[in-house]
């Protein structure tokens, strides 16, 4: 009888691992090495465990998706699970920013609440600052992201600042 709730114990195991698979992201930091790592092929699935604030990253902008650190495209496929929380910019920080790639990243289940992306500063001449855009999800051409129940919340965008 012991041997059957044993196997019984086995296969519910069995059937929930595939849940627990990926690396689970708590803060910004987090998420930002979890992209990094991703990027490198590294876990194929970033699951949120609670709301993230960007505030709270040390640099300025998340790690683009399909990018290496000098922001050459890499060509990975993974996905970044929301589970229902919130990627929160508090109107300071984009979203995310996608790579020209031939791999494709998911991202699902998830709010984007409150992304800004601001221009660059221009010279004294008119026109010549940069373009704010992408607030909560910029895709460079021939980037590929599919989205799966995700929502966008109020979000900014702003050209130069001069």
């Amino acid at each position: 009888m012991s041997r059957c709730r044993f196997i019984a114990s086995l296969s519910i195991l069995l059937c929930v691992a595939p849940f627990l698979e990926g690396v689970v992201v708590n803060n910004a930091t987090d998420l930002n090495n979890a992209i990094i790592a991703a990027n490198a092929a590294g876990d194929p699935s970033i699951q949120f465990g609670g709301p993230i604030n960007l505030t709270t990253l040390s640099v300025n902008v998340l790690q683009p998706l399909n990018s290496d650190n000098v922001l050459n495209s890499v060509n990975n496929t993974f996905t970044i699970d929301g589970l229902g929380n919130s990627l929160l910019g508090s109107e300071m920080h984009r979203g995310f920013f996608a790579r020209q790639s031939t791999g494709t990243v998911t991202i699902q289940n998830l709010t984007i609440d409150g992304a800004h992306a601001q221009g660059g500063n221009g010279g004294n001449r008119r026109g010549d600052g940069a373009l704010g855009a992408g607030g909560g999800l910029f895709l460079n051409t021939g980037s590929t992201v599919v989205l799966d129940s995700v929502s966008f919340q109020p979000h900014g965008v702003r050209g130069k600042n001069d």
